[in-house]
């Protein structure tokens, strides 16, 4: 399980890159987008196939992020998740990998582990932005509930 000090630094962190960012309101990669921005997050969206969303620059790759960037959210398939995760080994820069639910495998986790990186994964990062609204809200009050929420 994750810790709870983790999260808490990586939403202290403003820069944050969402790759997998989609202009499909209905998306995830909208959605979380959307959110971090309405939360004064500085968000660098991360997606080759768009130049901007909501008038905020679009990048096409990692490589092309800037040096502020600290964290990244990934909303996207866990294969693509493997291949860019393998890409941020050599960003200094990068210090947290959020993985959203089903944007990951065990595998690609495992191998992290070695690398210098704080990694979220098996939690969803809209329970911990506030205001926090439902379902989120719910299954974070199911997670403490039960004791499953990050200490």
């Amino acid at each position: 399980m994750v810790a709870l000090k983790t999260i808490e630094n990586f939403m202290n962190n403003k820069n944050i890159a969402v790759i997998g960012t989609s202009k499909n309101k209905k998306k995830f990669g909208y959605i979380v987008f959307k959110k971090l921005l309405k939360n004064n997050f500085n968000v660098y969206p991360v997606n080759p196939g768009l130049e901007e969303i909501e008038g905020v620059k679009c990048y096409p790759d990692v490589q092309s992020l800037p040096k502020e960037v600290k964290g990244v959210v990934f909303v996207t398939q866990p294969e693509i998740t493997d291949k860019i995760t393998k890409q941020l080994r050599s960003m200094e820069n990068i210090e947290y990998l959020w993985y959203q639910p089903g944007s990951v495998d065990s595998a690609t986790i495992d191998a992290e582990r070695q690398f210098d990186k704080n990694i979220i994964d098996g939690e969803c990062i809209l329970m911990y932005l506030e205001p926090s609204t439902f379902p989120h809200s719910l299954h974070g009050f199911f997670k403490k509930v039960f004791g499953k929420y990050p200490k």
